[in-house]
């Protein structure tokens, strides 16, 4: 029927009447065809979820089969037992099995290709750090806190106050003895100008200490004045002779006037010779007196910069209390020991005293010469008159008494030079620092054989060995990562030896002690990874047994039982260290346990010496206290296997608490771990390298398309699709990955 345009129907013809068929068929396979479509999407969405989740299950089966021995001993996952692959497959195959005697398989989902491949090995660092952060994030920072930071917190503030206290001493003792050995040297000079003075021929000729006798020969100034009378008289009565007469006193006269201008030729000489000889080493020694003063003054500049001074680094990270303040236990009487080093430093007034009295014994010198010359002059005229006795006894009463008066300062008893010398020695207790000196050097010499009978153990060949192969493992781990990060580790880490300076050593062990109290104090602020690794170390791998070295202590025995140098007796010192030599790592253990204790008892020292007065006696005790107690910790500890922390603070502190210290300060993280991994791979045999910790697995799969593949194909062009078209068949690959 078909409305006419009036509004009336009419009947449509025959032919038109296909049109709506048409139209209807059109119609009908366009929702066909979308259906269809729909269909074989949905089926294909289906078709993705199921594999992906079945590969989601075949990896979590693969990382179920880690190694119990790993885990055990190590707390550490990495892949073991039944090939990865295997596992991989058989667990798609369950996944994934057919449908049985289902009469209409929805999803006939058709299993390819299936592999498992490795994303990353427990020997790589960023993979073996990550383990190690989940299995100490809890329980480092606890432990360490508490076991740690706790006991050693009380100490912070007395040896801070030590470590600035010896620095400041340590320097000035230095300057100290620099300035004493330059006076030395000008007191020196100015005995050797009275040595001179004593040795010329002035006393002979004068004379001066001789006796009556021969002081009155011709040839001495003396003879000659007192024989002038007697000159006079043979003038005299040759002159008076009768006529014809010949004279009788001609060849004494001669003898007289040749014997008293060879003494006053003589005297001059002397005297202009002395003179000269202290113009010289006066100006020496006036030199060195102006080096003293120098070094004084730099004294004085130190003392003036320490006083304003920040704080030794280290120590105000851990402040002694919660509150954050420091105890004042031994604190007050170290910086009473600091307010006293003035006490060291000498005025100006005090050099240019020294200085003047070099001049004045120059001028003394000098007055002799001149009481020389005049003596000679008074000779001449002597000689060539009668009346001139007078002059010559009061030139000779001259010279007499200037050499004399020369000679009882400066020669003997020489109190000028002398009270100079006692007040040097009695200003810097020269005697008791010397014996305080000596002393401190023997006890240093015990500590250096002690610790040297420790690194002189006798190793086996069969020792030696296990620590070629540990290092060629090591060596392997840290190329490795080294290719793989694109970086190269830093320098092997180490302790240095003792030295032969005992107020050096003591300076040095407080403030590597430090490092030690800033360590801990990071540790409150954060929790690096630094952290986290080492005491990782301290609970997974084996410390030495410090009493196995009671004999080489003690000094006996240097050989130990056969499995103490063992690689798997000393695994934590390795990782501190990392020499690959037998009893290197115990050695720097004991070396630097040695240090710590001495910084501790030189605080010590210094807090119960500090009424002695003198600032560096106050320091020789110290030091001399320092060795001999931090000695006797060393025999305790091998008894014990600990120490007490000080008698000020008496907590005990373990062997592996020290190693647990020094383990923030010594190694990067890189070293570590490589060195951790080397010892894992020497005890179990494994290849850490080659054991995953991470994978990535691979499923493909194909279902059957029902309808329309061209159209899919089309999907699978435009990336609508994961997958794409094969012959009839959808086909997609799922990829997961997966770690522990």
């Amino acid at each position: 029927m078909k409305r006419r345009p009036g509004g009336r129907w009419r009947q449509l013809a025959h032919g038109e009447r296909g049109a709506v068929s048409v139209y209807f068929i059109i119609i009908t396979a366009g929702i066909f065809l979308f259906h269809a479509v729909m269909i074989d999407y949905a089926r294909l969405a289906a078709m993705n979820h199921k594999l992906e989740s079945a590969a989601r299950v075949g990896v979590r089966s693969v990382m179920s089969a880690y190694d119990d021995q790993l885990y055990a001993r190590y707390g550490l996952f990495a892949r073991g037992g039944t090939p990865s692959d295997d596992i991989f497959k058989a667990s798609l195959a369950g996944s994934l099995g057919d449908a049985g005697d289902e009469l209409f398989h929805l999803l006939d989902l058709q299993l390819g290709e299936a592999h498992v491949n490795s994303a990353g090995a427990i020997g790589y660092h960023p993979i073996f750090r990550s383990q190690v952060m989940e299995e100490m994030k809890y329980k480092a920072p606890i432990d360490f806190t508490i076991e740690m930071v706790n006991r050693f917190r009380p100490m912070s503030g007395a040896l801070q106050e030590a470590t600035a206290t010896v620095d400041l001493l340590e320097q000035l003792q230095k300057l100290y003895e620099s300035r004493e050995r330059v006076l030395a040297d000008a007191l020196g000079l100015q005995r050797t100008m009275a040595q001179q003075a004593k040795d010329s021929d002035l006393p002979e000729l004068i004379p001066h200490g001789q006796s009556p006798s021969a002081a009155m020969k011709p040839s001495t100034a003396a003879g000659v004045a007192a024989g002038h009378g007697e000159y006079v008289g043979w003038i005299e009565s040759d002159r008076l002779r009768e006529e014809g007469e010949l004279p009788q006193h001609t060849g004494q006269i001669a003898r007289y006037r040749s014997a008293a201008r060879l003494t006053a030729s003589g005297l001059s000489k002397a005297g202009r010779e002395t003179a000269a000889r202290h113009e010289t080493l006066s100006r020496q020694a006036t030199a060195k007196i102006a080096q003293a003063a120098a070094i004084n003054e730099q004294m004085r500049t130190i003392v003036k910069q320490s006083r304003s001074a920040p704080p030794p680094s280290g120590y105000g990270e851990l402040p002694s209390d919660a509150s954050g303040g420091a105890t004042q236990g031994g604190t007050d009487e170290l910086k009473a020991i600091r307010d006293k080093v003035d006490e060291l430093l000498l005025e100006p007034q005090w050099f240019n005293a020294f200085e003047n009295d070099v001049r004045r014994q120059l001028s003394a010198a000098q007055a002799i010469s001149g009481a020389a010359a005049e003596f000679q002059a008074a000779v001449s005229s002597a000689l060539g008159s009668t009346a001139q006795s007078s002059r010559l006894n009061g030139a000779f009463a001259d010279l007499e008494n200037t050499y004399a008066d020369y000679h009882r300062k400066y020669v003997m008893p020489g109190s000028v030079i002398q009270d100079r010398v006692l007040e040097l020695q009695q200003m810097g207790a020269d005697e008791e620092r010397k014996q305080q000196k000596k002393e401190a050097e023997a006890k240093l010499g015990d500590a250096k054989r002690m610790l040297s009978r420790i690194s002189g153990l006798q190793q086996t060949e069969e020792q030696i060995a296990a620590f070629e192969r540990l290092e060629a493992l090591y060596a392997s781990n840290k190329a490795a990562n080294e290719a793989a990060s694109g970086a190269a580790e830093a320098a092997q880490s180490g302790t240095a030896a003792l030295g032969d300076d005992p107020t050096g050593e003591a300076k040095r062990s407080l403030i590597g002690t430090g490092g030690i109290f800033g360590g801990l104090g990071s540790m409150l602020e954060g929790v690096p990874e630094r952290l986290y690794l080492n005491e990782y170390a301290v609970d997974r791998f084996v410390s030495f047994n410090p009493q196995r070295l009671l004999e080489a202590v003690q000094g006996g025995a240097t050989e130990l039982a056969a499995d103490a140098l063992e690689v798997n007796q000393q695994e934590l010192e390795y990782i501190l260290y990392g020499f690959h030599a037998p009893t290197a790592n115990v050695a720097a253990a004991f070396g630097e346990i040695f240090a710590l204790r001495l910084s501790i008892r030189t605080m010590e020292g210094l807090v119960k010496n500090s009424k002695l007065g003198h600032p560096l006696v106050v320091l020789g005790a110290a030091v001399i206290h320092g060795l001999v107690t931090a000695t006797a910790d060393m025999l305790k500890l091998v008894l014990d296997g600990k120490t007490e922390l000080s008698d000020m603070l008496k907590v005990d502190v373990y062997y592996v608490d020290y190693l647990r210290l020094f383990l923030l300060m010594h190694g990067s993280t890189a070293q570590k771990m490589s060195r951790m991994i080397a010892l894992i791979e020497y005890s179990t045999g494994y290849r850490l390298l080659a054991m995953d910790a991470a994978v990535t697995a691979e499923a493909t799969g194909s279902v059957k398309l029902w309808f329309l593949p061209g159209a899919m194909r089309m999907l699978s062009a435009g990336r609508i699709l994961e997958g794409k078209v094969v012959g009839g068949r959808y086909e997609t690959t799922k990829k997961i990955g997966w770690s522990y």
